[in-house]
């Protein structure tokens, strides 16, 4: 008798909580300011594509007509960049750095700003040793479609953050 006491009591418990409103960490705040589109990138652009697969993978819309949009994502690129981290004995670079960045910012379409512009990036390492030709520029090539990924994880992650 003790247990079918003890499910009753969780099972209320699950129900006001649920009926207070309470909701999770990691709550949608993009998503209130949705359907979003994206300026300052060509819409053929790696990031651009990336960018827009990674929202409608978060549930979040987008448009391609500003006019329709209830938020402007405005990314200004930063570039990329290729360090030299390691040099071997016979002066050869051996371990590269590889820097992507990008400006990004979120405002309405009429102009006013949401969250401001926040410079999100990301660096991988990548070692060449013993990589040759086709197979090392493949690797490389590998390693920034990856970067491209973490890197619109990143600016959803920053502008969700923000609009808290």
């Amino acid at each position: 008798m003790r247990i079918p006491a003890r499910g009753f009591i969780l099972l209320l418990l699950a129900t006001l909580l649920a009926g207070c409103g309470f909701q999770l960490r990691n709550s949608d705040a993009l998503a209130r300011h949705a359907p979003v589109t994206i300026t300052g990138l060509d819409r053929y652009e790696p990031l651009h594509a990336r960018l827009q697969n990674t929202l409608n993978a978060a549930g979040i819309p987008f448009v391609q007509d500003e006019t329709l949009a209830k938020s402007v994502m405005k990314i200004r690129d930063l570039g990329e960049s290729q360090r030299v981290i390691t040099v071997d004995s016979r002066g050869k670079a051996t371990e590269y750095l590889f820097i992507r960045k990008v400006a990004v910012s979120l405002s309405t379409p009429d102009g006013r700003q949401l969250v401001s512009e926040h410079e999100v990036g990301v660096r991988r390492n990548w070692i060449e040793v013993g990589k040759t030709g086709l197979a090392a520029r493949r690797e490389a090539s590998y390693l920034r479609v990856e970067m491209l990924v973490e890197l619109s994880m990143s600016i959803l992650r920053v502008l969700d953050y923000s609009l808290r």
